[in-house]
């Protein structure tokens, strides 16, 4: 728990635990603060001072464009402009005439290290 922030941080498996679930009554604190947790995986321990809540730092990467529910790729046109001339994971910008209002983005973090962590 941040205290200062009043805010809670939850940490699974993939973050290090030895699973998801642990065993009621089943922790202990010794006189070092190392606290103690049995689960049905085994034992998780930790000094609670030792963790952070390291922010990586995310970019936001448009994976796909779409015009109409076609995708767009690079030299598809728009009117007599091209809509993008880059690869459209490599675009800043895409051109459209003014009557083609019906669009769609997907994007990602490309992150796949811990994706249930992410939110948009």
């Amino acid at each position: 728990m941040l205290i200062n922030e009043e805010k809670f941080i939850n940490y699974y498996a993939n973050d290090g635990l030895q699973g998801n679930e642990f065993t009621r009554g089943a922790v202990c604190q010794d006189n070092s603060g190392r606290i103690y947790f049995g689960g049905i995986n085994g034992i998780t321990s930790f000094y609670p001072h030792e963790i952070t809540d390291s922010k990586k730092e995310l970019h936001v990467t448009i994976t796909e464009f779409y015009l109409d529910n076609e995708p767009v790729r690079k030299g598809d046109r728009s009117g007599t402009l091209p809509i993008t001339d880059q690869a459209i994971m490599d675009a800043t910008l895409f051109t459209l005439a003014h009557n083609e209002n019906t669009f769609s983005i997907e994007f990602s973090v490309l992150e796949y290290n811990n994706p249930e962590r992410i939110t948009y």
